[in-house]
């Protein structure tokens, strides 16, 4: 099918297709090449796009694995259209993993990324990132901070401002049994710089980005896609703060319900506007048939700010 104009209309366009090769029996090294997903940690950075259209790259990567704890992946390539939304350009850069022990992962990244769906002369994006997460008996964390860097078009100039701008997240998980049922408790907290530059259309120099993926942290019904801003009636709010809560319990042991609240708070606005962006909230029930079939049914409503 299609959508938005006639670019893609009566083609064919294939989501994923690679050849990877291994050494026989041993994971030291292995070569994957051609359209794939680029799926780590949390998908905060890199991650599918499964609710819409899914997010691909042609592309090689290395995996290096030295040590039974340690993984090394360099990639390169560029983002394939028709699935990333309008984005064309090239991505490049390098993911560490080092598992200290079960539960307990310490990530490192950089990324060089020239994709943009208005891409100008000279504009650039280079991430670094950090990763943790840890298990303490019931309890899960994560955290992420991220600085970014690069050039970006300055619409009053028209040169190139230097980006500075950073983000990241924390999350807490709870597991615990309350009259004999298995309950889960989630909080997080997300945030990604703006100011006013942005929110008035004259440079995100210092706005973060972060790819519109699959994230679990911006909710169920990707209405925001990312931690950049928010944009309504032709007006952009800049920079997001996120705040989650959530709570789930099993009803009997193949039947889960859960319940989660997202509050978005933008940095800066234009003015005469509020921050306050809105309150998510998504409720889901899931009914596991089997090992391998669950039916989910849930409801979302956006109470817009």
């Amino acid at each position: 099918g299609y959508t938005g104009g006639s670019q893609y209309y009566g083609k064919v366009s294939l989501y994923q297709g690679y050849v990877e090769g291994k050494l026989p029996g041993k994971d030291i090294v292995a070569l994957k090449v051609g359209r794939q997903e680029f799926v780590y940690g949390s998908a905060f950075i890199l991650g599918a796009n499964g609710f819409y259209q899914g997010f691909t790259f042609d592309a090689a990567r290395l995996r290096v694995k030295p040590l039974d704890a340690l993984t090394v992946d360099l990639l390169g390539g560029w983002y394939a259209t028709p699935w990333s939304a309008g984005v064309k350009g090239n991505l490049a850069g390098g993911y560490a993993s080092y598992t200290v022990k079960e539960g307990t992962v310490i990530e490192a990244y950089g990324f060089n990324d020239i994709g943009s769906s208005q891409h100008h002369p000279g504009e650039y994006r280079n991430i670094w990132g950090l990763r943790g997460t840890a298990k303490v008996g019931p309890v899960s964390l994560e955290i992420e901070p991220i600085f970014e860097n690069g050039r970006t078009l300055n619409s009053v100039t028209m040169s190139n401002d230097s980006i500075t701008a950073w983000g990241g997240h924390a999350d807490m998980t709870v597991e615990t049994e309350l009259l004999g049922r298995k309950n889960t408790f989630f909080a997080s907290y997300a945030y990604g710089s703006g100011n006013k530059d942005a929110a008035n259309g004259i440079s995100s120099r210092k706005e973060f980005q972060n790819p519109d993926n699959d994230t679990s942290l911006t909710g169920d019904m990707s209405l925001i896609g990312d931690l950049s801003g928010a944009n309504a009636g032709g007006f952009h709010a800049s920079g997001l703060q996120l705040f989650n809560l959530g709570w789930g319990f099993e009803i009997i042991k193949e039947l889960n319900f859960s319940a989660t609240g997202r509050y978005f708070y933008a940095n800066a606005a234009p003015d005469g506007f509020s921050r306050n962006i809105g309150l998510e909230t998504d409720f889901t029930l899931t009914y596991a048939i089997n090992d391998n079939m669950s039916v989910i049914t849930g409801y979302d409503h956006f109470f817009t700010g």
